[in-house]
């Protein structure tokens, strides 16, 4: 009887210690925080003499304030390694350049337009040299992966982004590079020459201080509108440059360009958060009776739409949904008829189609508590369709609109997303609303104001206008995935903040960053801020109060018969980061009789209030639903133990 009575008490503990368990008070958050990254500019054959004009132009350490309320800095240290003729590497590196570019080389006896212009204005004297044109992409490529076999004896670390200047000409040899961009929608392929560098699918992007740049307009022209102003700035290759001091600052500025353009990244504003899930719905808004629609639908894939947004936030989900709209009996259809005619085009006025989302749609962005729903609205037209917008006329094809949506035309400005495929355009624009620039707008590292430069745009990204996901490896977008990855460490951090929080935790997950585990830092974090969200583990003040009656009864064979009647009501207050409210009654009552003998006959009533500082986790159900069903088997069992000593006596 008594090892039953034992148990029952035992057991009795156990259902509160299952449910008050003391806290042992976590750190909270000390800003700042800072996500160090490295940089390592490898500049070969360039005179010895420039190295130190260039290194008082370049500083050895950036710092880009990511979150100025949490005070998390991003730190970019620069290394500049100088291979050239004095240096024991520098016949190495001189086999893995000439090798590579000669691999991914073919001459032709066709100049391009741009190159028979260079020559012309510049060196009439080169008319009959040889053209050589590389495939930037698969330079890139084999450039990193024979760089990697000797980087031990460059440095002693992995650096996080190698940028390479090579100056390597050849005698009777003009070279420029390109790549090929496959247009899979349509099964086509088409070439952009012009290139000096490339980068994207790798960490490392080149530049060849050699080659001779594509064309562009030598003059500056207003952006989105915006007052920003676009340099197309031609960069000559280095022989062009006749003294020191003007080659070393073209180099620096090819390295700070490098910097704020690919490694800091400009922000856009309004960004989404980051969510489980993305829902992009997208519907055709039809204005064609069909005949636009069925073309339209010969280019769009879903598949390859996920595809590319997957490339962009691997650690989340993507959907899509698509849906068809009757245009011309819709609230669109008064857009179409206040819409322009030029040249057998149609030209929808951008203030309409903003107009009508903002005042007149309900489904817009709508960020819910697991998944953000994007809707995308594309405009089709027998006839070819775009959009135009400000006192600049500007044309163009999609937009993303903060808190709205995105808009796209077919087939759009130039043919534009005819050309490139639906998915492609409309991964663009859900890139800027993550947070994505084109990789042409970037921070410049002396003013930290934004400037424009088409040297790197040559980047394989989602985010490019010349060339679009050319020479794309079917990998990550490197520079694209890695901007995302802060802004989203970032996003988490700020969350995590609002609440105690798990300190190794989070440094550890800026360290994964810093060695280039992205996923596994957002899926850290992630976890950090799902644990402070949804657990009840808060220090909070309960007050319990017990009573407890002893009651004694004396009989004429002096055996006296105790029974305990303990009643523990506890009350609890939990209050969860989401500002919901909710109160827990929990009641736990044990009644325990015993039968023991005893000359004393008295009564007692005692009261005991105790205040104390705990933490509460709320114990599981099936937990709860156990230890009731044994305490209740207990019970009866002590009851029929109980009468069968009596029956016994």
């Amino acid at each position: 009887m008594k090892h039953i009575v034992s148990i029952a008490m035992i057991i009795l503990l156990l259902i509160q210690a299952t449910t008050i368990t003391i806290d042992v008070q976590a750190e909270t958050i000390t800003p700042p925080y800072t996500i160090n990254t490295r940089v390592l500019v490898i500049v070969y054959g360039v005179d010895e003499n420039l190295a130190n004009i260039v290194q008082g132009m370049v500083k050895k350490t950036y710092t880009a304030n990511l979150d100025p309320n949490l005070g998390l800095e991003l730190i970019v240290d620069v290394d500049l390694e100088w291979i050239n003729n004095k240096s024991t590497l520098y016949p190495v590196l001189e086999n893995i350049i000439s090798n590579t570019i000669k691999e991914y080389s073919k001459y032709v006896n066709t100049k391009p337009e741009f190159i028979k212009e260079y020559i012309e204005n510049k060196h009439p004297e080169w008319a009959n040299w040889r053209i050589q044109l590389v495939k930037a992409d698969g330079v890139e490529v084999e450039l990193y992966r024979r760089l990697n076999e000797i980087l031990d004896k460059i440095v002693d670390y992995e650096p996080n982004y190698i940028l390479l200047l090579y100056y390597y000409p050849v005698k009777g040899v003009l070279r420029t590079y390109y790549v090929s961009k496959c247009y899979c929608e349509l099964g086509l392929k088409r070439n952009f020459t012009g290139l000096i560098g490339f980068g994207g699918n790798t960490k490392l992007y080149f530049i060849d201080l050699s080659a001779i740049p594509g064309s562009h307009p030598n003059k500056t022209q207003p952006l989105y509108g915006r007052g920003r102003v676009f340099n197309y700035t031609n960069n000559p290759p280095l022989w062009d440059l006749l003294d020191n001091y003007s080659r070393a600052k073209q180099i620096a500025y090819y390295i700070k360009g490098y910097i704020g353009f690919l490694v800091i990244r400009a922000l856009f504003s309004g960004r989404l958060p980051l969510k489980p899930n993305y829902i992009v719905n997208v519907s055709i808004v039809d204005f064609s009776n069909g005949t636009g629609l069925n073309k339209l639908l010969k280019i769009f894939y879903k598949n390859r739409l996920v595809g590319l947004l997957s490339r962009l936030v691997p650690y989340t989900k993507w959907n899509i949904t698509l849906n068809m709209v009757n245009g011309n009996e819709s609230i669109w259809a008064r857009t179409l008829s206040r819409s322009l005619v030029a040249n057998e085009s149609r030209v929808i006025l951008y203030d309409e189609v903003y107009n009508i989302l903002s005042q007149h749609l309900t489904p817009t962005i709508k960020i819910l508590e697991d998944k953000v729903i994007i809707p995308v609205y594309v405009f089709t037209h027998n006839k070819p369709l775009f959009f135009t917008y400000g006192p600049w006329k500007l044309n163009f094809t999609g937009a993303a609109l903060p808190g709205l949506g995105i808009i796209v035309s077919f087939p759009g400005y130039y043919n534009r997303v005819y050309e490139q495929g639906l998915s492609m355009v409309i991964a663009h624009e859900v890139g800027h609303l993550l947070g994505l620039s084109h990789p042409f707008e970037g921070l410049s590292l002396d003013t930290y104001n934004i400037t424009m430069d088409w040297t790197f745009d040559f980047v394989a990204s989602v985010m490019s206008y010349a060339p679009t996901l050319a020479g794309w490896r079917e990998g990550v977008f490197y520079y694209d995935y890695k901007s995302l990855t802060r802004y989203h460490a970032v996003e988490l951090l700020v969350r995590i903040s609002r609440s105690t929080s798990m300190e190794p935790g989070i440094l550890e997950a800026l360290k994964l960053i810093e060695r280039d585990e992205c996923n596994k830092a957002i899926e850290l974090l992630n976890q950090i801020a799902l644990k402070l969200k949804y657990s009840s583990t808060k220090t909070i003040t309960i007050t319990k109060t017990t009573t407890t009656t002893l009651k004694e009864i004396t009989t004429h064979t002096r055996t006296t018969t105790k029974t305990v009647v303990k009643t523990t009501t506890l009350t609890e207050t939990l209050q969860k980061q989401v500002l919901v409210r909710e109160t827990v009654t929990k009641t736990n009552t044990l009644t325990l009789t015993k039968t023991k003998t005893t000359t004393l006959t008295y009564k007692t009533t005692e009261t005991i209030t105790e205040t104390s500082t705990i933490t509460v986790y709320s114990t599981p159900a099936y937990l709860h639903a156990l230890i009731l069903g044994l305490t209740v088997s207990l019970i009866i069992a002590i009851a029929l133990a109980i009468r069968s000593r009596r029956v016994g006596t």
